[in-house]
């Protein structure tokens, strides 16, 4: 398959890429069909019972613009989700027709959906807990008190991106957060072409960053590594991060 350059690809086992649009495409089924089985408002975070099952919807939400769920779909190792998918298309046929399946606490793939989410879940709060710890080590080593919170609306982390902010001189600095790729390593290196530049892999999509800060945490080590967003180039499969925006003591 030949690839725009321009274009930005969530790329899947099989050789499967989905453009942009593809994925806010798969999103809005996997949004449809929570919002049909679930029936509760937009960004609820509390729990709900369904069929005798206590489901806490801000796990199951996190179906919804999901890379490692859409992964599992296509192939899985654990074979908890056996499916014949070897194309894009495919893959559409297979949330299309299994959306209960994968998401009703009765249906056939929803322990292994919610288990993975779950875990995921709890993956992205250890890293926010590091970064933020970070970041307020960082403060006091330099004499100020800052608490980083978390984000006041639901609205802000999934349109924004923003998984914490912290108050500096009256002003509102806002930070996201994400985990250095468990696969690629060293997930920091050197960009080659410019040495003005990090070439840096995470877990998650690579899409453009629009908080202050971007704090990228090594979940192994529990390193955390501060940089300011401004000149952060989203590149497809990785970020190209200026050196100079490094934040440290």
């Amino acid at each position: 398959m030949k690839f725009d350059k321009t274009q930005e690809y969530l790329l899947l086992p099989k050789g499967i890429a989905l453009t942009k649009e593809e994925r806010q495409e798969i999103n809005r089924i996997m949004d449809a069909g929570l919002r049909e089985i679930y029936n509760v408002r937009k960004f609820y975070q509390g729990i709900v019972t369904l069929d005798g099952a206590d489901i806490r919807y801000e796990i199951i939400s996190k179906a919804v613009n999901n890379r490692f769920l859409l992964k599992k779909i296509v192939s899985d190792d654990r074979k908890e989700i056996i499916t014949d998918i070897t194309n894009k298309e495919g893959l559409f046929d297979f949330v299309k027709q299994n959306i209960t399946e994968l998401l009703h606490p009765k249906g056939r793939y929803f322990k292994a959906v919610y288990s993975l989410l779950e875990t995921l879940s709890y993956k992205g709060d250890k890293s926010e807990t590091i970064a933020f710890s970070h970041v307020e080590e960082m403060g006091r080593k330099k004499g100020l008190q800052i608490q980083v919170l978390k984000p006041r609306k639901v609205e802000d982390d999934v349109y924004g991106g923003v998984d914490g902010f912290f108050i500096y001189n009256d002003r509102e600095f806002t930070l996201q957060v994400k985990p250095l790729s468990s696969k690629m390593k060293p997930s920091i290196q050197e960009y080659r072409k410019d040495n003005n530049y990090f070439l840096i892999y995470v877990d998650g999509f690579i899409k453009d960053v629009y908080t202050d800060y971007l704090a990228l945490v090594d979940n192994y080590t529990n390193e955390c590594f501060l940089y300011q967003v401004k000149g952060i180039i989203a590149a497809g499969t990785h970020y190209l991060v200026p050196k100079k925006n490094f934040v440290q003591v």
